[in-house]
């Protein structure tokens, strides 16, 4: 990816489109100090041509980095390995957080009887409907990129993982679930928490309150998003038909049992929301230290 390095401390295999740098003197040079600092200096001497960002290795050659005593080099590795070490903490209990709120919404709308709570409060099970009986699906409007900016009022969505750009208007209000229509994230899913724009290649879940919950229908349709992408289809672009989604068999058990599983489940999101948040300013905390710390004032000979 042209200016990624890795300090590795174990064995391992490079390929053709790696490089490997090695410390002729550590007495001179600590092996993670120009880790760090070529994070920072090599961003600059990247080719960014054709889409594809290199780094060749005459380049390499001639990028220049500060070079402080030893013992410096050795206390900047210390604390940004403090900052690395802890956002490595945080990811490792953010998917272990992921894991277990995927783990407890499929088990939870199966409707198993050999889950207690759901054995409860479904004693004589539970009717499947399809998707398409209880919720209105949508399609967004247009809006050409020329209308969107990098900062704004509202996200517009086109459907992806994250929105595409900001707008001064939208044509949804707050509390939505979308899924992605077409380019390669189409089926995924995704809940809108503010006012927003949905483009053309998003549609809108509408659930019909009278059956169902907004929140657990997201859950439901969160927990086939693996299916809905599977099912993209056409020659260029990536698409997924609507009829995909109206035609999703869920479990449809009482307002009350779907609060109740709303409940559940939203502690599971609502945390790993909040290791979102931590882990995304711990990685700026360290980004903006590492700079800081990497930032030597050059002395004149």
């Amino acid at each position: 990816a042209g200016s990624v390095f890795y300090h590795i401390n174990e064995k391992f295999s490079i390929t053709n489109v790696c490089g490997l740098l090695r410390v002729k003197n550590n007495e001179l040079v600590s092996t993670k100090f120009l880790f760090y600092v070529l994070q920072v200096y090599a961003k600059k001497y990247v080719n960014d041509g054709m889409g594809n960002p290199k780094l060749m290795s005459n380049v390499m050659a001639r990028i220049s980095v500060p070079l402080p005593p030893l013992p410096v080099q050795q206390e900047i590795v210390r604390i940004l390995d403090t900052f690395t070490e802890l956002i490595k903490e945080l990811n490792a209990e953010l998917e272990a957080r992921k894991k277990q709120y995927e783990y407890y919404r499929d088990l939870l709308l199966t409707f198993g009887d050999e889950v207690e709570l759901i054995a409860e409060l479904c004693p004589d099970g539970v009717e499947y409907v399809k998707l398409g009986d209880v919720i209105k699906l949508e399609k967004g409007k247009q809006l050409n990129k020329e209308f969107l900016t990098e900062q704004g009022k509202y996200p517009a969505y086109n459907g992806g993982v994250t929105h595409s750009g900001f707008t001064d208007k939208y044509n949804y209000d707050e509390n939505k679930i979308i899924i992605s229509q077409g380019g390669a994230s189409a089926g995924f899913v995704n809940f809108v928490k503010t006012k927003f724009w949905a483009n053309a290649h998003c549609y809108v879940v509408l659930p019909i309150e009278h059956y169902i919950n907004n929140r657990y229908a997201y859950h439901f349709i969160k927990s086939k998003q693996t299916k809905l992408m599977d099912k993209q289809h056409g020659a260029g672009i990536p698409a997924l038909r609507s009829s995909e989604i109206n035609n999703l068999k869920i479990p449809l058990p009482p307002l009350p049992v779907q609060q109740e599983i709303v409940h559940i489940l939203d502690n599971f999101t609502e945390l790993i929301a909040e290791l979102t948040a931590e882990l995304t300013a711990r990685q700026k905390q360290y980004e903006y230290y590492r700079d800081k710390l990497l930032s030597f004032k050059e002395v004149c000979s």
